[in-house]
């Protein structure tokens, strides 16, 4: 049997659309997947 542990994420909400954006662990989202506006230059991790 496997054993895999829950993930872990976090929601934030997109600046521009206001749409929430779900981020897991260690994978690092660059664009809003509903508007595609750019995430690192407003500041969210």
């Amino acid at each position: 049997m496997c054993f895999r542990p829950t993930a872990i994420s976090r929601k934030i909400k997109c600046p521009s659309c206001g749409k929430e954006v779900t981020i897991f662990e260690g994978i690092k989202q660059k664009k809003c997947p509903h508007c595609k506006a750019d995430l690192e230059t407003a500041g969210q991790k």
